[in-house]
């Protein structure tokens, strides 16, 4: 089952450095583009785990990306947004999510409450 839910999401963002050594997200996303926009799309999909650097990306890190995607597919917005990298990060840490159904009222009730479980702050509250 573990295995189902890795959606390789984290693998694709952020690849493997060679020889083993540890992922470092910020160092990353630094490399992987010089324009401030690629920077701050890569920030609006991070897990709360990723910005605080503990534990390793796990499958719930995926499930976090993917209620990010799916409410941005669901809205046309993503749900942590600001003007400067920090106060978006911020916001993935310490404000809870706007709810699809404030944005999309048509959205039906089990979608949202699905979205809303992946992208709790806490890996152990999300499916």
């Amino acid at each position: 089952a573990q295995d189902l839910l890795k959606l390789g999401i984290i693998d694709a963002i952020i690849p493997e450095p060679p020889g083993g050594a540890h992922r470092d997200p910020a160092a990353a996303i630094a490399a992987t583009g010089t324009a401030i926009e690629t920077a701050l799309i890569d920030l609006h999909n991070m897990g709360p785990e990723q910005i605080r650097g503990k534990p390793d990306p796990c499958p719930q890190t995926d499930l976090y990306s993917l209620g990010i995607v799916l409410f941005e597919m669901l809205t046309g917005k993503v749900p942590f947004d600001a003007d400067t990298p920090a106060e978006v990060l911020h916001q993935h840490l310490k404000i809870p999510p706007p709810r699809v159904s404030s944005l999309a009222p048509n959205v039906p009730k089990p979608l949202d409450d699905l979205i809303d479980r992946l992208l709790q702050k806490r890996i152990e509250d999300r499916p």
